[in-house]
């Protein structure tokens, strides 16, 4: 009798399990983050604008980012984890090969100097920033004696960003909006967290569409035999007719920003703690 109530049983939970609603693959990307390590806003605040430069030189912001999905991944010189952080997003960048979506590397602890001469040592995967000369965009956050972080001010001197250690990311939608940040190193390149970012820009993900360039004379031989001769002739009638044929160009996407308050956890999961 116990054996047959036991085998009841797992039955029972195997019918459970195979009938249990399971969550599509698309589903993360178009929702939350697929870890909870990141810290999601609710009301998407604005991102605020702040003192930076170009490698060039050139006053850079959020504002021209405009219209693309930017992580914009605040490190320093002194970080172990930064460094191993940057080849997840560089792995990231090459799996989306996206161009509506932009790492923004932004330095504002080094010198502009040491930071041009690590650009020109280390390619150019991101969009790398300095601060602009001698403008001082990240204050110490200091509280009673003892350096909690610091704080990314604008130009009237407003706290628009907090950085709790290093490295630290904020996921800033192509509307310009802060979705999530990330203390901490992160793993951009798992598949679950690529899908996400690459979800978040869903106008130009659901508009895109194959550009056929007219340059040449003729359709390469694999489409041409891919497509059938009907649609092949077609092809080559209306590319006689001489306009230039493209795919509908996709839409333009038209207080400090923090984590949950409290101490920040340091140790596997900052490179730098702000303690001095």
């Amino acid at each position: 009798m116990m054996r047959f109530d036991l085998s009841a049983l797992i039955m029972v939970f195997l019918l459970a399990v195979a009938a249990a609603p399971t969550v599509p693959l698309g589903a993360v990307a178009a929702g939350s983050p697929p870890t909870e390590d990141f810290q999601l806003f609710k009301n998407l605040p604005p991102a605020g604008d702040f003192d930076m430069q170009t490698m060039d030189g050139a006053p850079l912001s959020l504002t021209q980012l405009k219209g693309r999905v930017v992580l914009m991944n605040f490190w320093r010189s002194n970080c172990p984890y930064c460094e191993q952080e940057k080849q997840h997003l560089r792995k990231m960048l090459r799996m989306l090969n996206r161009p509506d979506v932009t790492v923004l590397s932004v330095n504002l602890w080094d010198t502009p100097e040491w930071v041009r001469r690590y650009a020109r040592a280390n390619g150019n995967d991101f969009l790398i920033a300095s601060r602009a000369g001698d403008k001082q965009s990240a204050v110490d956050n200091v509280v009673r004696g003892r350096l909690l972080g610091y704080f990314v001010v604008n130009s009237d001197n407003e706290a628009v960003f907090e950085v709790k250690g290093f490295p630290t990311t904020y996921v800033i939608d192509g509307e310009g909006r802060v979705v999530a940040v990330h203390h901490g190193m992160a793993r951009w390149d798992s598949p679950s967290i690529s899908r996400w970012v690459a979800g978040l820009a869903p106008a130009i993900k659901d508009t895109e569409t194959t550009r056929v360039e007219r340059n040449d004379e003729r359709l390469p031989e694999w489409l041409d035999r891919l497509l059938g001769s009907p649609i092949a002739v077609a092809a080559q009638t209306q590319r006689a007719r001489g306009p230039r044929l493209t795919g509908r160009p996709a839409e333009e996407l038209g207080g400090a920003h923090s984590g949950s308050s409290g101490s920040a956890r340091w140790g596997r999961d900052f490179g730098v703690s702000p303690t001095r």
